[in-house]
């Protein structure tokens, strides 16, 4: 399968299209801003009519830590999952593949500043490196420093 994805502010789907505002960034914050994932499936001909779990995590740059969130019960893992089913359109010509485009529009997040971060997709339960999605959130500013002495006017 063919994944496309792209960071955004916001993402639409309509007449099978994705509708993308503020695409293409890869540094936020590092204040809690809206985030959104526009994403293109790509289905092969023969894998449709079948079951297909998608997932996306958010992983910290080591790659071994999952991002978490508060919840009511106590921090949760950012995860997206779906489960899918593409059929085959009438007149789609054998072999041709089946595009599924997946607007995914996230809460504004609560990131470490000056970090590194990356949406990691599975699908079906396969991961690629192509499948990953990096971007960093910006340092905050150093608080302004007061004169130790006022200069005479």
């Amino acid at each position: 399968m063919k994944l496309t994805m792209l960071l955004c502010d916001h993402v639409a789907v309509a007449e099978n299209k994705l509708y993308v505002n503020g695409g293409g960034w890869v540094e936020i914050g590092p204040d809690p801003s809206p985030t959104a994932i526009a994403v293109l499936l790509e289905v092969p001909w023969n894998q449709t009519n079948r079951k297909i779990a998608f997932h996306l995590q958010l992983l910290h740059e080591d790659g071994q830590q999952p991002v978490t969130q508060p919840g009511p019960m106590g921090p949760v893992p950012v995860i997206v999952s779906a489960d899918l089913e593409v059929g085959r359109p009438v007149g789609v010509p054998e072999g041709a593949a089946i595009p599924v485009p997946m607007p995914i529009n996230l809460p504004p997040l609560l990131l470490e500043p000056g970090a590194n971060y990356y949406w990691e997709a599975d699908i079906n339960g396969e991961k690629r490196e192509e499948w990953r999605l990096s971007f960093r959130t910006r340092s905050r500013p150093a608080p302004p420093t007061s004169p130790t002495s006022i200069p005479p006017l």
